[in-house]
């Protein structure tokens, strides 16, 4: 025994001291790689963690975040009316009618009349010039963004307001409070962070179809028209959705150094090993993920200009390369679906606003030819127009990247899977007339 026992002991201090060379070696190797590409972030001067992205404080008066933290109670007292009044609808369930029903009319008006100090203050919020919330950014991916809800809510009244005005043939208010909408949802796109951009998506969305409801059921002037449709063109949705992907670039970014640390940040506080062992194997394996994080994150902001089926290509062999390992890049595999359904989302809203500026402008000319169309972001060709009985369609193919000749889809149906995306049909009546 004691003669196999001194063999044995050389053996495991061999092992040990391999598996340690190798455990070093891969772990230096991934680090190094990590580190080239956090250098190249720094060197394109893009914030590295995303608590680099704090800014200076603003003017209270001149931040629209100032404004809808000053409107919570009157926010949250309006959300309260509409869920009780209209059987439980609020938010997005909220929806433009197709009838109004003269009961219905009333209550709206009634509440609206009852909150006046509410509008009074969105109207305040849709003035400024920035919006900054006041976030810690230190927390990463568990930061709280008590914020969004509110503005989900000011949608929702929004949208409210448009209905009360077009029920009463006020349609230049009605574009008034579209263009509100629009405005705080550019505001609200210059955070960094994604969820954010989702919701100022969503919020302009809300506005586009209120602005198509608008000019569907009332009259307006061709004035109005024209103040809507600068607008519409006022959007950065493109700025706004490489801000918000630099921004979770930093997230994840700061989320892998967090879990290094041990630090609570960090996906429920968990901790590297402090085993030699432990540590070596699992610095590796974060400096792996992160690294594939990092080059995944930099495909996405450099494919944002790219058309929607080249995006989706290129994303689908990135997933089958994840796919391919089923313990590697557990945070990349996280965020990969988030950044694909963003960047899907603004093609979904450009082709929604570039269909609506045709719209308004057959309603000033009477007439737009192929050559002016806009592009669609789907298809990369000009976006298609159909009339019949003089009404109007105009829509993209969709991400299907066909003509379903006008499809919208169902109510029921989630607006981002209709089969095509615009507006129509409208009749069009140029030069300052109504459309309805």
């Amino acid at each position: 025994m004691k003669k196999l026992y001194r063999p044995l002991m050389v053996m495991l201090v061999v092992t040990l001291v391999v598996v340690l060379a190798i455990g070093t070696f891969v772990t230096r190797s991934t680090r190094s790689k990590v580190t080239s590409l956090r250098q190249e972030i720094k060197q394109e001067g893009d914030p590295l963690y995303l608590v680099d992205f704090r800014v200076d404080p603003i003017e209270n008066d001149s931040n629209c975040y100032f404004h809808l933290m000053n409107a919570k109670e009157d926010i949250l007292a309006f959300d309260e009316f509409l869920l009780k009044s209209f059987n439980g609808a609020a938010g997005a369930d909220f929806r433009y009618p197709k009838k109004l029903v003269k009961s219905d009319v009333d209550t709206l008006v009634k509440g609206i009349e009852d909150h006046r100090e509410l509008f009074d203050q969105i109207e305040r919020m849709a003035d400024c010039k920035q919006y900054q919330a006041d976030l810690d950014f230190e927390k990463g991916y568990a930061i709280l963004l008590h914020h969004i809800e509110l503005c989900r809510s000011v949608t929702s009244a929004l949208k409210a307001m448009i209905i009360s005005d077009v029920s009463q043939q006020r349609g230049d208010e009605a574009i008034r409070n579209c263009i509100q909408g629009l405005r705080i949802s550019r505001l609200l796109m210059d955070e960094p962070i994604l969820i954010s951009f989702l919701y100022a998506l969503q919020m302009e969305r809300t506005m586009l179809d209120g602005a198509f409801y608008v000019i569907s059921n009332t009259p307006t002037t061709a004035e109005a028209r024209a103040d809507l449709r600068r607008a519409i063109a006022g959007s950065n949705r493109k700025n706004g959705l490489l801000l918000a992907l630099k921004g979770e670039r930093s997230c994840g970014i700061q989320t892998f150094r967090d879990l290094r640390e041990g630090n609570d940040n960090a996906l429920g506080g968990m901790r590297v090993s402090n085993h030699i062992l432990g540590f070596a194997f699992e610095q590796a394996y974060l400096n792996d993920d992160e690294s594939q994080y990092i080059t995944v994150m930099n495909n996405a902001i450099e494919n944002a200009d790219k058309s929607h089926p080249e995006r989706v290509r290129l994303s689908e062999e990135i997933i089958k390369k994840l796919e391919g390992s089923a313990l590697r890049f557990s945070v990349t595999k996280l965020i990969l679906p988030a950044t694909l359904a963003t960047t899907e989302a603004v093609d979904f809203n450009t082709a929604k606003a570039r269909s609506l500026q045709v719209i308004l402008r057959l309603q000033a000319e009477g007439q737009v030819t192929l050559s002016d169309l806009p592009q669609d972001p789907f298809s990369r060709k000009p976006l298609i127009t159909k009339q019949k009985d003089q009404a109007w369609t105009v829509y993209s193919v969709g991400k299907n990247q066909k003509d379903d000749h006008g499809d919208f889809g169902t109510p029921k149906q989630h607006a981002r899977q209709a089969p095509d995306v615009g507006y129509g049909p409208i009749h069009v009546v140029p030069s300052g007339g109504n459309a309805n």
